[in-house]
């Protein structure tokens, strides 16, 4: 059992790190899970030499009339599994899109259906190509090592 802040849990009897203590053990953690994914997910890759297809890109979704999603890319977001939970209501792109790749990283298992579902597809969202997008950094951590 990882050791809680005190002050976070409301407990006086509860073990307690400085605050950049714990943030350094939990940043830890989540590398160690992100690193363990990505090294499952290629030792179970068997599909074939990717060296032909384009790499995968974030597609603008629009709902203009006649405007169809490319075959083959994905939806990723609000309400799918991979839509980002953080709003841009009084925030910026820059901060959401880092929201959710804490998110990411830290939520067990979704790095790893995130790569057995999105690796080697085109992803969409409404985001404007020109701002950050949630999707680049699932674009990012899917494809990692892939060939």
């Amino acid at each position: 059992m990882a050791p809680t802040n005190s002050r976070s849990q409301g407990h006086s009897n509860a073990p307690s790190l400085p605050d950049p203590l714990l943030r350094v053990q939990q940043v830890k953690q989540r590398i160690t899970i992100a690193a363990t994914a990505l090294q499952a997910a290629q030792s179970g890759d068997k599909a074939p030499n990717h060296e032909n297809k384009p790499k995968p890109k974030r597609i603008q979704r629009k709902r203009t009339k006649g405007w169809r999603m490319p075959e083959g890319a994905i939806y990723v977001g609000r309400p799918t599994d991979f839509g980002n939970p953080h709003s841009l209501i009084g925030s910026t792109p820059e901060i959401a899109t880092k929201l959710f790749e804490e998110h990411l990283l830290s939520e067990p298992g979704l790095l790893e259906l995130a790569i057995k579902k999105l690796r080697g597809k085109d992803l969409a969202c409404f985001c404007p190509l020109n701002q950050a997008c949630h999707a680049d950094i699932l674009l990012r951590y899917v494809n990692r090592g892939r060939k």
